[in-house]
């Protein structure tokens, strides 16, 4: 399923491509949809080896990982439009993986915790606080990785 990345060049460091996900503010999930293929914008983090994402409880996109836990990751880092070129610069990564709910509590909290830290830095005591507000309101996903690439536009390679 993995191909190697056609233009070679363009292909970012394992080290870059891992500070465009702890750096980025949003990704786009995608999921196996019903008649179509479903994407949808997330916050989430990155804590070297996982990602991790919340949402609602319920919803499209929790009945559609009951049913298929394979999904990707789109992410953009950096970004330039270039009118006059008509073209754009920028960075990104493509994560593909596994996204199982979490269950264990001690994992919600933690993954919830980089996440506050994440959106809200220097406020993890009100971040805690809001987390033990709405338990029970709020589901935890993690996405162990099976295959990450970053890659940058071919104009930013090094070569």
């Amino acid at each position: 399923m993995f191909r190697d990345m056609r233009l070679a060049k363009q292909q970012l460091s394992a080290a870059d491509t891992a500070q465009i996900l702890k750096d980025a503010d949003y990704g786009t999930l995608a999921l196996w949809g019903e008649d179509y293929p479903y994407s949808v914008p997330i916050s989430y983090v990155y804590d070297g080896e996982k990602i991790y994402f919340h949402g609602a409880t319920t919803g499209l996109k929790n009945d559609l990982l009951t049913h298929h836990q394979k999904v990707s990751l789109s992410v953009v880092g950096s970004h330039s439009v270039q009118p006059t070129s008509y073209t754009m610069y920028y960075t990104s990564v493509i994560a593909f993986g596994t996204a199982t709910l979490v269950t264990n509590p001690k994992i919600m909290q933690h993954a919830m915790e980089m996440t506050s830290e994440k959106y809200a830095p220097g406020l993890l005591k009100g971040g805690r606080e809001y987390i033990a507000s709405e338990k029970g309101n709020f589901a935890v996903y993690e996405m162990s990785l099976d295959h990450v690439t970053g890659k940058r536009s071919s104009h930013l390679s090094t070569d």
